[in-house]
This record gives structure tokens, C-alpha cells and sequence, in this order.
């Protein structure tokens, strides 16, 4: 079954039992935590009857499991060893040989990776989009919580800022600072009842067509906001070209190789990143205000407490002091 979801990627020197451990590992490290433990646990039933299984129920548990095989094999990768010609990594170790082992490694890796995260990424938009044909996920606390966040899946992340590139192992590592960004900004700026009111009816898929035209202004100033706030809690590594890429989607968080503020790359980047968060909500509340008639939960801020805009018109005043 494993060679079967991985195909190419199954190695002639691999050994199941060998592998087996990091299967387990990523199920209760990603597949649980994405799906919920009441779903898994009716997948697991599901396996154990599967030729008595309704035809949906044997979707998802193929979906599931091709994401758990590329999550085991990723985390199994490091580990394996091999002779030269049949999976890349050879065994000796001599000046010559290392660094084409070590290139081909990790070009494995993020290959592995990658497709694992898409694979996983597959089941989450097949339950958001289909809640009721999974009841036991629909009833569960993973999609309550989930559906707490205007921002829900890794997918709609990348859509709202290409910066994440759409893995969901970096939307894990968001989701905090998405939960903490939406209770200190947006829902302020929404304020409390419309936003309760459009996260329920986003869950029910029953926003109106100007609650989905609003959609994307809201989910833009929050994924922006929250990848600034999470910036200087990533794994980034500077590129040779003085580019940058984020391994959190790999390699966790809170990683010592994470780059410090006093990198210059890095701190144009996250300036650039910043300002378009802070752009973002400006223009969620200039959006908000111009069209507040066709939002009636929403109330517009008054004109007397609205911040000055800059720059200032001095026309009214005789003189200008300037400061030194």
C-alpha cells in the first residue's frame, strides 16, 4: 500500500518495518492534527470494515492515508541509507560521493514535503467544502475551532498572501498568531457581532454575495498581519541570490537558525510585509465605510473619531512652527 501511494519515491532499499515508526509518528503529529481525533478515529473503524464502507468514507480514508505515507516517508528520509543507483544516497561517505548524497537528500526532502502538504491540504478542502457529507468532523472540536478563524486552510492563506506559498505545515505554525491577530484587530474593526455573524454564516456557506465580495479585504489584512507577527518566530534561512525562504513549513518553530532583526534582508522583508499588513486594514475600513449600507451589523466609525490622514492640510493655520 505504501509503494502504491508513493510510487517512484518507494525506494528499492526500503524496508517497511523500518518505515513503519515515522507513519505512526506523522499520523499523531500532522494527520491528527489537521483532521481531529474524533475523525480519525472513524477512519480507523472505516479501515477495520472497509468492505462494508460507504463509498465517501473509502474517499477520504484513501486521501488520508496518501497524505500520512508522504508524511512518514519525509520523516523517515533522513534516516535512510542506501547504495548508489537506487534511491541516490550512497552509502559511502568520500569527498567525492557527500555532497551528491547531501544535494540529493534534500532535494527529496522538499519534494516529499511538499507533497505531503498537498496531500493533506486535499483532505482539508474536500471537509471544509463538504461538511455534511463527514458528520463525526463536522461535530468535532478541530472544525469548531476552525471555523473560529476567517482564515481556515492553508489554501485560502496563500490566496490571501502568496508569501506562504500554501504549505500547511507553515498554517500550523500561524494558526496562534491568525487566532491572536483576528481577536486584537479585525474583530475590533469589524466589531463583535458582525464578525460572529459572518464566521457563522461562512461556516453555514450562506454569506451574502457583498459578504463575499468582502471576504477577501478581511482575509488579506488578517494573513499579512499575522505572517508579520510570526516573522521573527520562523525558521528563515538568506538564499545566495539575497533572497529569503521559510522552512517552518519543515522545520517547525521557534528554530536557533531562525535569522535575527539585525539581518538586512530580513528586516526589509519584514518591513515589506508589515506595511502591507498595516495597508491592508486601511483598506478593509476604507472598503467598510464606503459600503457600510449593504452591511447593517456594521457600524461605521463617526466622523469626529476617524485619525487624521496624512498629510495634514496646514491651510487653516496662519503659521507652520517647525520643530527642531
Amino acid at each position: 500500500m505504501l509503494r502504491q501511494f508513493l510510487g517512484a519515491a518507494y525506494s528499492a532499499s526500503d524496508d517497511i518495518n523500518r518505515i513503519a515508526p515515522y507513519l505512526d509518528l506523522a499520523e499523531t503529529t500532522y494527520i491528527e492534527k489537521a483532521i481531529g481525533s474524533e475523525l480519525l478515529t472513524h477512519l480507523k473503524t472505516v479501515a477495520d470494515n472497509e468492505n462494508s464502507a460507504g463509498a465517501v468514507d473509502k474517499n477520504m480514508l484513501t486521501l488520508v492515508r496518501r497524505a500520512q505515507a508522504f508524511y512518514g516517508y519525509w520523516l523517515y528520509l533522513p534516516y535512510s541509507t542506501g547504495v548508489d543507483g537506487d534511491n541516490g544516497l550512497q552509502e559511502s561517505k568520500t569527498e567525492r560521493t557527500q555532497p551528491i548524497r547531501q544535494a540529493m537528500l534534500e532535494k527529496r526532502l522538499a519534494a516529499t514535503a511538499d507533497n505531503a502538504s498537498k496531500a493533506l491540504e486535499g483532505v482539508l478542502l474536500l471537509l471544509f467544502a463538504k461538511p455534511s457529507d463527514f458528520p463525526t468532523w463536522e461535530g468535532s472540536d478541530t472544525y469548531k475551532s476552525a471555523c473560529e478563524l476567517f482564515v481556515r486552510s492553508a489554501t485560502e492563506l496563500k490566496k490571501a498572501c502568496p508569501y506562504t506559498r500554501g504549505h500547511h505545515r507553515l498554517y500550523l505554525s500561524l494558526r496562534e498568531y491568525l487566532q491572536e491577530r483576528q481577536r486584537k484587530s479585525i474583530v475590533p474593526l469589524l466589531g463583535e457581532d458582525f464578525a460572529n455573524g459572518l464566521l457563522e454564516r461562512m461556516r453555514d456557506d450562506t454569506l451574502s454575495d457583498d459578504e463575499k465580495r468582502l471576504m477577501p479585504y478581511i482575509q488579506r489584512a488578517l494573513a499579512y498581519s499575522a505572517y508579520a507577527d510570526a516573522l521573527l518566530f520562523l525558521v528563515v534561512v538568506q538564499l545566495p541570490n539575497e533572497g529569503l525562504r521559510i522552512l517552518s513549513e519543515f522545520d517547525g518553530i521557534n528554530n536557533q537558525r531562525a535569522l535575527s532583526d539585525q539581518d538586512e534582508v530580513f528586516c526589509k522583508y519584514h518591513g515589506k510585509i508589515t506595511s502591507e499588513g498595516e495597508a491592508y486594514q486601511r483598506e478593509l475600513k476604507r472598503y467598510l465605510d464606503a459600503n457600510s449600507e449593504s452591511f447593517p451589523d456594521y457600524t461605521p466609525t463617526p466622523e469626529g473619531q476617524k485619525p487624521q490622514r496624512w498629510p495634514i492640510d496646514n491651510s487653516k493655520y496662519n503659521t507652520v512652527i517647525r520643530m527642531r
